[in-house]
């Protein structure tokens, strides 16, 4: 089988940040025999990236024998319809919840009814789309990469102190739909608590470093109005560091069963007050329970068991 991924969330030294969930699943599905070539998207460039990659879209697909277009989140999905000649899968993430915008919202629905086949990483974005072909495959994680290390080597690595309690933000603080002003006002709270307590943001730091990170932090604090199934949420868990959440995507069912993390009301007294006592206590949590469901050889094996059914579909509509 061969498969062209088109993304526009894909690592590069633009964006070195961008997409590795996209591109932990492509490997994971190289590893398990599927063969393709990855048309990324640079989109931090300019939107005109959409229209330029278009005669490339098209030279690929006429000279790469592929099987189908893999196409992440909706600007892409769209795209991949500028063609006939191959099936399409339309993967959404986030694009399909409350939070994003009406343009992104709209853009998104119009996707999707476009599209035949299509891959949500979410209950709650499979309620909201109508394609005769809809499977829920959240995106899974390296359990290599990610998983619990000693709290004081790992502060040691990145030079933090070595008592101080610190509150993740796991994001960029300049997007709107991760509410850094709600998780500021409940960090000044836990602050009143704790005047010790340092914020962490992880935003801009070297892949790499990310595993480390959840390990020397204290807690994850998630304040975002929209998610679908947050990859950093997942990776929280199998490094033992408790998570503490709006209620947004999947996070829920995610944290069902694990100590120390909640979900939790959007009021940053509620979310410091909770916070408060994890830090105070210096508590871990027990997501590595979840390491089997989160691991990305998962994800792959039913993303490759969905491309069956999508060939086996079109084979039939062929007929």
């Amino acid at each position: 089988m061969r498969v062209l991924h088109l993304t526009n969330m894909w690592p590069s030294s633009g964006s070195p940040h961008a997409g590795t969930f996209v591109a932990n699943l492509v490997n994971g599905l190289a590893r398990r025999g599927v063969e393709g070539d990855v048309l990324s998207i640079e989109r931090w460039r300019s939107k005109l990236e959409y229209f330029r990659v278009v005669p490339r879209l098209i030279r690929m697909i006429r000279q790469g024998r592929f099987d189908l277009v893999h196409a992440q989140y909706a600007h892409c999905v769209l795209l991949a319809h500028v063609q006939r000649l191959l099936p399409v899968v339309g993967q959404f993430h986030g694009e399909l919840q409350d939070g994003h915008g009406r343009k992104d919202f709209a853009l998104a629905q119009l996707a999707a009814r476009m599209t035949r086949h299509l891959i949500v990483v979410d209950g709650r974005s499979a309620e909201r789309v109508h394609s005769p072909h809809v499977e829920v495959i959240p995106i899974g994680v390296d359990t290599d990469l990610f998983h619990p290390m000693d709290r004081s080597e790992a502060r040691r690595k990145l030079g933090l102190q070595a008592d101080r309690p610190y509150v993740l933000f796991s994001s960029d603080p300049a997007r709107p739909e991760k509410d850094y002003p709600l998780f500021q006002r409940a960090f000044r709270a836990i602050q009143r608590r704790l005047p010790s307590a340092a914020e962490f943001i992880l935003h801009g730091r070297l892949y790499d470093e990310v595993p480390t990170i959840l390990n020397a932090v204290d807690v994850l604090l998630l304040t975002s109005r929209a998610e679908a199934s947050p990859t950093v949420v997942k990776e929280a868990l199998l490094c033992n560091l408790p998570v503490l959440s709006t209620d947004v995507g999947d996070v829920r069912s995610r944290l069902r069963g694990v100590s120390a993390s909640a979900v939790l009301q959007r009021d940053p007294e509620v979310l410091a007050a909770a916070a408060s006592a994890i830090l105070g206590a210096r508590l871990r949590s027990n997501g590595c329970i979840r390491s089997s469901e989160l691991d990305i050889e998962v994800t792959a094996d039913k993303t490759i068991a969905f491309y069956r059914e999508v060939l086996a579909i079109e084979e039939t509509l062929q007929r």
